[in-house]
């Protein structure tokens, strides 16, 4: 296979702190851009993971998105707080926060599969 080469520019801070998360997971920047290629053309999509830590690896397509602003606008999204955002980064992995937040995920996901099997039942 014959190969190519790509010349990007990017900041300096950014390019360092890239490199840094590849050598955390065992690669360089050249894997890292290849896996990414790689999957987006097997998948004739571009995936954007939202968080490098590994505990709370998320991956969103433009999909998952737009099915998130109808879940939102139809009322089932979960309130977060600035606050509570900042509070889950200084706790530990599934700390007080993380927990309070779930209960309300859970009751709200409770909630829609109410509506939804109402909206099922409707003629």
């Amino acid at each position: 296979m014959a190969q190519a080469n790509i010349n990007i520019r990017i900041d300096a801070d950014l390019k360092r702190d890239f490199e840094r998360l590849c050598r955390d997971v065992g690669m360089n920047m050249t894997t890292a851009f290849n896996v990414f290629m790689k999957q987006s053309v097997r998948e004739n999509k571009i995936s954007v993971a939202l968080n490098g830590d590994p505990a709370h690896k998320t991956v969103v397509t433009v999909d998952e998105l737009r099915k998130g602003i109808q879940e939102l606008d139809a009322g089932f999204g979960v309130p977060v707080s600035l606050e509570e955002l900042e509070a889950m980064e200084r706790e530990p992995a599934h700390g007080p926060t993380y927990q309070k937040l779930e209960r309300r995920r859970a009751e709200i996901a409770e909630k829609k599969r109410i509506w939804e099997e109402k909206e099922a039942a409707r003629p």
